[in-house]
């Protein structure tokens, strides 16, 4: 019985997880492979595809979705855990420390995909989950912080692109009174970010303090405070779910990475 149990989770969210990768292999395939796998080698299989699908926007969204209309609670708080603000407040409460004109770099705010600089953007119209609990977490810091929000300057970025962030980040800097601190929703745009920086003039993170999300290589390179997310943990965290295990991973399935782009909390 648990075996029929752990195939049906198995497919089911194969079938998921196979929309957003390409070259995923037939579900009817991998279905079989699970019938002749061990119990840890079909959660290994599961969490590596899992992890695939995580990465996709479209996905989390749907999960979400799906997870906040789901009667059950069992299982589904540790996945819920995953789209919530609490990493963004975290990071941002660290961005926000000492800063006293604070920016943030968005990722588009409708369907749309309008680029703009605009204050105190209104979350509740986002309509992509994850941009819209990360900006609900940066809100949570501004407020904690003392800054309304509707005076926090968010830029927003078309497309997770350098080069428009980079483009954006220098319009900012141009103002008669440019950001102390810009909060990038991912390392590609504090990429940008810095450059412009750079270009301006400024010093990181004395003149201006940057965040990232991800932990790219180029965080490292750029020596990026930023958000690091385990896609491989949170795989393995649903796969676990799936088939009816406890997923006590997913309670760590991201850390704040502190580097040399943020100002010291004490200051």
């Amino acid at each position: 019985m648990f075996r029929t149990i752990r195939l049906t989770a198995l497919a089911a969210v194969l079938a998921v997880a196979g929309c957003t990768d390409r070259t995923s292999p037939d579900i009817a395939t991998e279905t079989a492979q699970a019938s002749r796998d061990t119990p840890a080698a079909a959660r290994e299989r599961l969490a590596q595809r899992i992890a695939v699908a995580l990465a996709d926007d479209g996905f989390r969204a749907q999960l979400k979705q799906d997870l906040d209309r789901s009667p059950v609670r069992e299982g589904k708080l540790h996945l819920q855990r995953y789209l919530s603000s609490s990493n963004a407040r975290a990071i941002g409460d660290i961005a926000l420390a000492g800063a006293t004109r604070p920016a943030i770099v968005s990722q588009p705010l409708s369907r749309d995909r309008i680029s703009m600089i605009t204050r105190g953007a209104d979350i509740t119209q986002v309509p992509f989950p994850v941009t819209r609990h990360r900006l609900e977490g940066y809100q949570e810091a501004a407020e904690a912080a003392g800054f309304d929000w509707r005076n926090v300057t968010v830029a927003v970025c078309a497309r997770n692109d350098e080069a428009e962030a980079e483009q954006l980040a220098a319009r900012l800097l141009a103002t008669a009174e440019p950001p102390d601190v810009i909060v990038a929703m991912s390392d590609q745009q504090a990429a940008g970010v810095v450059r412009a920086l750079h270009t301006a003039g400024r010093t990181i993170p004395d003149d201006v303090a940057v965040t990232g999300w991800d932990d790219a290589l180029v965080a490292k390179q750029l020596g990026l405070t930023t958000v690091a997310q385990s896609l491989r943990d949170q795989g393995s965290a649903c796969a676990r779910a799936a088939l009816g295990q406890e997923p006590s991973s997913f309670a760590r399935s991201w850390t704040i990475v502190r580097r040399a782009s943020t100002r010291d909390v004490a200051r």
